[in-house]
């Protein structure tokens, strides 16, 4: 994984990238967030460490969008607002 560390350089250039490309976009925060992601942070196990998880899960479900996630953790969110690829 270090070697795919970027520089400081390549990081923007990768950023503008990003920005340029009509597939993704910034989402402020819909004002029923805050309560869909207290609800769901009240199905977490004391010392269950998945706060991220649950903020990226929340706002996709309050936003009513897809999060799409590599990351096989956030699948225990797993909902029509939650896909995991494999």
């Amino acid at each position: 994984m270090q070697e795919e560390v970027l520089s400081a350089s390549e990081f923007w250039a990768g950023w503008r990238q990003l920005l340029a490309d009509d597939r993704f976009a910034f989402l402020a925060e819909p004002n029923s967030f805050t309560g869909v992601w207290q609800h769901l942070c009240a199905t977490l196990r004391k010392g269950q460490c998945a706060e991220t998880d649950l903020y990226l899960a929340a706002l996709a479900h309050a936003a009513n969008v897809t999060l799409v996630s590599f990351d096989q953790g956030i699948g225990r969110f797993a909902g029509p607002q939650v896909l995991v690829l494999r």
